[in-house]
């Protein structure tokens, strides 16, 4: 399909402005022309001006991939109190606060840490849900799954998905809550930039700052946590298609499907659930 704005060129497949026809391929051939006869009018001048631009190009590329370096060499997470536990067991991540009750709700959450969506529940509920863990208000199990790795046929390549999630189940065996949660906000809140930047060597380098153990922190940067929880993953997603439900972010508390919805003061935005659920 070929797009095309008022008054501006369209993509034509060839490099060339499709709108200015004929004439645009005339220009262009005389330029070629003009190239061609260049290597006999400047002599080592042509050549050392290739050169002077395959130097620039690599310059730039350099620059570009040291400063993308630099991004990433200078991650910065905060860390955070929180007064609630983490365990973990079977693939789920379980939020809790000793003060919880067998009274207080529990809600399933299954996300995927490569979903935009899921990305804009995180910011919306966030806040309260820390605030209602550390009341022990609410209990959260956290079921992760990499289905952005997808071809959409239940085939995966493991990539950005499967990185994110493999890290933080990882630092949840641990039992390091505040670890754990500081990452989970920053990669959720901060996702575009660590889709594009971030590998292994980067949750890594975020986990070890936060103070998890070195024995965690070296499986993450080797990669192999990757292969230990695949099939954790496709448990998770299992469990999820069985519940009914069409992708992530997919919330069940006690058991009961909660619809999400917009924000009703601002339709960009995802509903802030945590009021409807915790009754102060």
């Amino acid at each position: 399909m070929i797009w095309q704005l008022p008054g501006c060129c369209r993509y034509s497949g060839s490099g060339i402005c499709a709108g200015h026809g004929a004439s645009a391929r005339k220009r262009q051939g005389k330029h070629v022309s003009q190239k061609i006869k260049a290597p006999n009018q400047k002599g080592n001048g042509f050549l050392w001006g290739i050169v002077a631009l395959v130097v620039i190009v690599i310059v730039v590329v350099a620059v570009i991939v040291v400063n993308n370096r630099k991004d990433s060499d200078s991650i910065d997470i905060a860390s955070e109190d929180v007064n609630f536990g983490i365990s973990y067991d079977a693939g789920v991540v379980t939020l809790k606060n000793d003060k919880a009750t067998d009274s207080t709700p529990v809600a399933d959450i299954f996300e995927d840490y490569a979903c935009p969506h899921c990305a804009d529940l995180v910011e919306a509920d966030h806040a309260d849900m820390k605030t209602a863990l550390d009341d022990g208000k609410l209990v959260v199990k956290l079921h992760t799954v990499n289905i952005l790795d997808g071809d959409g046929k239940g085939n995966i390549k493991p990539g950005p998905a499967t990185m994110g999630g493999a890290a933080q189940l990882a630092i949840a065996e641990t039992g390091d809550a505040a670890a754990f949660w500081a990452i989970h906000d920053y990669v959720f809140g901060n996702q575009n930039e660590v889709y594009r930047n971030w590998d292994y060597a980067d949750y890594a380098d975020a986990a070890d700052q936060l103070g998890v153990d070195k024995g965690t922190v070296d499986a993450i940067r080797d990669g192999s946590v990757k292969d230990k929880y695949l099939d954790t993953f496709a448990d998770n997603v299992k469990t999820m298609n069985d519940k009914g439900a069409q992708g992530t972010p997919a919330i069940y508390v006690d058991g009961q499907e909660m619809p999400i919805q917009k924000d009703p003061n601002d339709a960009s935005k995802v509903k802030n659930w945590i009021p409807d659920v915790v009754k102060n």
